[in-house]
């Protein structure tokens, strides 16, 4: 029974990880240990309990436990955790993306331009936590479109939210010295792009 807990609690704990991808995969560069984490925990425990059970419980109940892990498993990965992480990450946080385009109209922002590069906006304090290096950009066509730039759950695929407002989108914007696509509406004029994984990193 033990053993079946640790390995429902294991998958439980990779889909609340990929549910949370973008908080987890802000304070650091190389996410992507803790993400895999919970999966290696799971396999680890199914074949643990399936080698330590094999003489001494029914074959009935160890095929169970297979099952379950492999359903589980399979229901985790199934599900494409991206739009609602993403989604949910702006509604936990919207005063905050309010207070970034409050302060940008404002022009309260440390504004640096790079050499080669898009217009980075310094963020205060209290608002770093939406960004990456707690700076947003201007991306598109003269700069004029907000640019929030953020992990997608691990940096091979990184993405951000731009602030369209009533504007349409164009299918594509340049960031990170690449094209990131219009992937997904997040409300109140914020939208989701996503850069494609490179194929050296596929």
């Amino acid at each position: 029974m033990v053993a079946v807990l640790v390995i429902c609690g294991a998958w439980v704990a990779a889909g609340m990880v990929e549910l949370f991808g973008v908080w987890v995969a802000q304070p650091m560069a190389e996410s992507e240990p803790i993400r895999l984490f919970p999966y290696v925990l799971a396999i680890t425990s199914t074949l643990a309990t399936v080698i330590g059970s094999w003489r001494t419980v029914r074959p009935t109940w160890i095929a169970g436990v297979v099952v379950l892990s492999a359903a589980a498993g399979g229901t985790v990965l199934a599900v494409d955790w991206e739009p609602t992480s993403v989604r949910l990450f702006y509604r936990l946080q919207r005063e905050d993306f309010a207070a970034v385009l409050a302060l940008d109209a404002a022009m309260d922002v440390n504004t640096v331009i790079m050499p080669g590069a898009h217009i980075n906006l310094g963020l205060p304090p209290h608002l770093e936590h939406l960004a990456i290096g707690g700076t947003v950009s201007r991306i598109g066509a003269d700069s004029a479109t907000l640019f929030v730039p953020v992990w997608a759950r691990y940096p091979k695929r990184p993405g951000g939210y731009a602030y369209l407002g009533n504007a349409t989108p164009a299918p594509a914007y340049a960031c990170y010295d690449d094209e990131c696509r219009t992937r997904l509406p997040v409300g109140d004029g914020w939208y989701w792009l996503e850069r494609d994984t490179p194929e050296w990193a596929r």
